[in-house]
């Protein structure tokens, strides 16, 4: 793991930019959220990982059988 730190400065609106280095590094797109961690004395900013439907497959348990393929193409 390396750090890296990055000065940037707030602009009015309190607005800023992230380096383009950090967003490419992080494959950061425009839209995307990115969740505020306060810790007190400093700021931390985490992308909120990217999803989609196959992230969930296997988060939940269920009694009933399951076949995400057929689940598929009945909602097709």
């Amino acid at each position: 793991m390396s750090i890296e730190i990055a000065q940037i400065k707030l602009s009015k609106g309190y607005q800023f930019t992230l380096p383009a280095k950090i967003r490419k590094k992080h494959d950061l797109a425009i839209g995307q959220t990115i969740e505020i961690i306060d810790l007190g004395n400093k700021i931390i900013l985490k992308p909120t990982k990217k999803r989609n439907l196959m992230d969930l497959v296997g988060k939940f348990k269920s009694d009933m059988a399951f076949d995400a393929v057929v689940e598929h193409d009945e909602i097709i």
